[in-house]
């Protein structure tokens, strides 16, 4: 099963080193978002938060990671680990990019019950009016 610590509603970043005022700005909130899930394939085993914002972090580098209930930045990504619901009865991520022209793109990783390998990935637009955060996603999802 996923780490699930810090709580991704914390928001609490997993890298503290620089805030999320310095990173840098993400032009293509669909292009960034592809690469997040990319990385993410499925089959791939579920890893611990630490070691997903390490993997991410080198797939978006400069960009920081934010717990998934605050919103997403152009110099931060809402949402970097796995949590569990119950209304599916699956582990999964919920993430947002925000670009610098407003546009919002979400992503979401699922694991199965177990937790234990991707099995799905899904890739969509945030609609307008919501909120960019991966908390809101996993919502508009039904998780």
């Amino acid at each position: 099963m996923a780490n699930s610590s810090p709580s991704p509603a914390s928001g609490a970043s997993p890298s503290p080193s620089a805030s999320a005022a310095t990173g840098v700005a993400i032009k293509d909130a669909a292009d960034a978002r592809d690469k997040l899930v990319a990385a993410m394939k499925i089959g791939t085993q579920v890893p611990s938060d630490g070691e997903m914002t390490d993997t991410w972090s080198a797939v978006l580098p400069g960009v920081k990671f934010s717990g998934y209930g605050i919103e997403a930045t152009t110099k931060s990504v809402s949402g970097f680990a796995f949590v569990y619901s119950k209304t599916k009865r699956v582990e999964f991520l919920a993430f947002t990019v925000l670009d610098t022209g407003g546009n919002c793109e979400g992503g979401v990783l699922e694991a199965g019950s177990d937790g234990e390998k991707i099995t799905q990935t899904v890739k969509m637009t945030v609609p307008t009016g919501t909120k960019c955060s991966g908390s809101a996603l996993s919502d508009l999802r039904g998780y």
